[in-house]
């Protein structure tokens, strides 16, 4: 079987874990509202260069938001069955 070089080859994605990291820093935000990355890096030993890729990840998913430098967990209301439209 011929190898292909590498520019024909096809693009390999970097696949996605479990993210027990991400899930540990939303915790972390829950718990203390207004971190910012250097603080929830120091309590939960993650490496602020990783803690900073996940975050942004978690806050195009919506389950954190960022002002200015700090994180805030994101509530999600629940609207009852008969005012729903």
């Amino acid at each position: 079987m011929e190898t292909l070089p590498y520019a024909c080859r096809p693009k390999q994605r970097r696949r996605r874990r479990g993210g027990t990291r991400a899930e540990q820093a939303v915790e972390q935000v829950e718990k203390e509202p207004g971190l910012d990355i250097r603080r929830i890096a120091a309590v939960s030993n993650i490496k602020p260069n990783y803690l900073d890729r996940a975050l942004r990840d978690l806050v195009t998913e919506e389950k954190v938001k960022k002002k200015d430098r700090t994180y805030l967990p994101v509530y999600k209301v629940a609207i009852p069955r008969e005012e729903r439209p």
